[in-house]
């Protein structure tokens, strides 16, 4: 399960007041065309980007591609005013992380072991007395145009360590001055434990530093050699200014300690962050059908967004994944089974080409090819194996290829294969049910369910689909009531977020619907619940 559990944004695209919302199993957005639906999952996209490989001002994205073409800073700022600040805040459970072994902490906890293994040295502070004791993490990014470098930077990064803030960066508009400006010495994780009870961590900051460097409330002044502006690098080791007071060995142990705190409870969350939003998977609106002589990559493909990765990740990973993707495909209903019952079934076909005016050619075009056996055999096994993927109909028992059939399985299959891949445990997909039949889409939900219950896996998604969600309302009402037949199918109003998007007054604003254990909406549906049904009925 994802440790992401809040994202909040501002200024980004339509959006322009602040909207958040929570990451559920389960996580549908419904609108209107237009409405801004995708926009939550570009700014996912782009939150990756900054993370992993500081790219503020996107073209597009590492993981969308051409899919999400965000044109820059000046297009993607809410109505292209290079005055408005898009303000990013990502709410993490870090409960199951280790912060003292990420790389910001790699340095400082070598020298721990190696110091706190003699006893006659005196030994550095267990910043795990802090570590363990965090359950969340809050990150807040601003980002900002810069006239004098015509170009965005992250302006300001605060960092909330269980919901109380922890330590502020701020950058100047031409990036020259990228300083820490204020570091909770008091905060309550700090200050519960023994040795800093007192003065909490100004108890090791005021020998060791500079009055106007920080002072005793966290007000500061220090400054960041390593960084293009306010978002230092998880990967590279924090370099601070010459801000200290004294040499001696005591200080130095001091100055380690400080460093060492710093760096683990800033970087270790930026770190953790990056590590979990690489593991989201983003497929794309419109999925490739492939081409007919299409030779899946034997190594990983990262692009998902044109669904062609599904194919080589079944490819790769044919013996463990092929099976249950088949088990979804092609089970009959008749069987009593749940499944989507497709009819077809997906195979790797392996063959070797014979290549024209060859050797071989000719000795298998002789009346009798048994007097050159072993040469033919020979030949043969020289020839490279290719391997193509094939799709059995088998209600006709009839091969064909991907592209000869209507282009629904296409759309549906790496939908099948991201919710079924154990190694994917955050799925971003933009309109699930596309090109499907209405009982294709209600099934949907029961795959959707299932991956995340007994996979552990969350999906964030972009629909039209009434079936999908008639589908999921139905299992959370059989749940409560005892009446599920399959119990892999139980699904919990706590599961699902249900999120309207619409515009209004010129913004995206996003409007939670709560599902209570009927299978009910609590919350009115704006313009009621698929209205439009009703309408023509009636």
């Amino acid at each position: 399960m994802t440790i992401l559990k809040n994202l909040s944004i501002e200024n980004f695209k339509g959006i322009g007041r602040r909207v958040s919302f929570d990451f559920k199993p389960i996580t549908l957005f419904f609108g209107q065309n237009s409405a801004g639906k995708s926009t939550v999952l570009h700014a996912l996209n782009y939150l990756h980007d900054i993370l992993q490989y500081h790219r503020i001002n996107a073209d597009n994205t590492s993981l969308g591609h051409d899919a999400i073409d965000l044109g820059g800073f000046s297009q993607f700022v809410h109505k292209h005013d290079l005055n408005r600040i898009i303000t990013f805040e990502l709410l993490l459970d870090v409960r199951s992380y280790d912060l003292t072994e990420t790389y910001a902490a790699a340095h400082y906890q070598e020298l721990f072991y190696s110091r706190n293994q003699d006893d006659e040295s005196k030994r550095l502070f267990d910043i795990s007395q802090i570590t363990s004791e965090i359950d969340s993490v809050l990150l807040k990014f601003q980002i900002a145009w810069s006239e004098r470098l015509a170009k965005p930077y992250v302006k300001r990064l605060v960092v909330e360590l269980n919901h109380e803030r922890f330590i502020e960066i701020t950058a100047s508009s031409d990036c020259r001055r990228r300083e820490i400006t204020f570091v909770n010495l008091a905060h309550p994780l700090c200050v519960a434990l023994e040795e800093f009870a007192e003065d909490g961590l100004f108890r090791l900051t005021e020998l060791i530093i500079d009055e106007p460097f920080l002072d005793r409330q966290g007000q500061a002044l220090i400054g960041l050699e390593n960084t293009e502006d306010a978002l230092p690098d998880h990967k590279a080791p924090l370099n601070l200014a010459d801000i200290w007071l004294g040499d001696s060995w005591d200080e130095a142990d001091r100055k380690t300690e400080f460093k060492g705190i710093l760096s683990t409870l800033l970087l270790g969350p930026l770190e953790v962050a990056a590590k979990e939003l690489a593991k989201m998977c983003y497929l794309g609106p419109i999925r490739q059908i492939p081409p007919r002589n299409y030779a899946p990559k034997p190594t990983e493909n990262p692009n998902w967004s044109d669904g062609l990765a599904a194919w080589d990740l079944l490819f790769k990973k044919h013996l463990s994944l092929l099976p249950e993707v088949n088990e979804w495909l092609s089970c009959h209903v008749d069987e009593g089974s749940q499944r989507l019952a497709t009819g077809y079934a997906l195979k790797i076909a392996e063959y070797r080409q014979l290549p024209i005016g060859s050797r071989l050619e000719s000795l298998l075009q002789v009346q009798d090819i048994n007097q050159n056996k072993s040469e033919i055999e020979q030949l043969l096994e020289q020839l490279p194996v290719q391997k193509q993927f094939i799709l059995t109909d088998v209600r006709r028992n009839v091969d064909v290829y991907p592209g000869d059939v209507g282009i629904g399985i296409s759309q549906l299959l790496p939908v099948v294969v991201g919710a079924l891949a154990t190694d994917i445990p955050l799925l971003t997909i933009e309109q699930p049910e596309l090109h499907i039949h209405p009982a294709l889409q209600v099934a949907l939900g029961d795959l959707f369910i299932h991956a995340a219950k007994q996979k552990g896996k969350a999906f964030i998604m972009e629909t039209h689909s009434e079936h999908v969600m008639l589908r999921l309302l139905r299992r959370v009402r059989e749940t409560a009531s005892g009446e599920l037949e399959n119990a892999e199918y139980a699904l919990h109003p706590e599961d699902l977020n249900v999120v309207y998007v619409d515009c209004i007054d010129g913004e995206t604003r996003l409007i939670r619907l709560r599902v209570d254990e009927e299978g009910e909406f609590i919350d009115r549906w704006p313009n009621g619940f698929f209205g439009e049904r009703a309408e023509e009925l009636f």
